[in-house]
């Protein structure tokens, strides 16, 4: 009787394999980001972040927690709410595109360190990935100014 309930265990934990996304790079950082500048379209200094899945099952990823007053993020999503990426398989990735487009004036956040993060998730993923990212918001002034 034991032998079967180990057995049994085995192939539950087996069947409960818990997909694998990795993202790179983690953290993007920005680095200083001259708010005297006009905004870029795609924000400041846009960063490519690939979204690969690393695991053996297909993952339905969900993107939240984006700072929208910050940070711009644009990719081929499949749904806006929740933000949906379209399915992938083992090897597959996606490209998301960050730029940085905002900070908190009043909050003091100019020539400070600003830092945030978006997560990434899936139903099979045994935890949310969380991509790091920073920048300091300066203005530089020409001497003409």
């Amino acid at each position: 009787m034991k032998y079967w309930n180990g057995i049994g265990l085995i192939a539950l934990f087996m069947g409960c394999s818990a997909g694998e996304l990795t993202l790179s790079p983690n953290p993007v950082e920005f680095g200083d980001i001259d708010f005297n500048q006009e905004l870029p379209d795609a924000g400041y200094n846009v960063q490519e972040v690939f979204l690969q899945n690393s695991g053996q099952e297909d993952l339905e990823l969900v993107v939240f927690g984006v700072d929208d007053t910050r940070i711009l993020l644009s990719g081929q999503f499949s749904s806006e709410n929740p933000l949906s990426l379209m399915s992938i398989g083992p090897g597959q990735y996606h490209t998301l595109n960050l730029g940085v487009v905002g900070y908190d004036v009043e909050a003091g956040e100019r020539d400070t360190l600003v830092e945030g993060s978006i997560s990434v998730d899936a139903p099979n993923l045994k935890d949310p990935q969380i991509l790091r990212w920073s920048f300091t918001p300066v203005r530089v002034f020409d001497e003409e100014d």
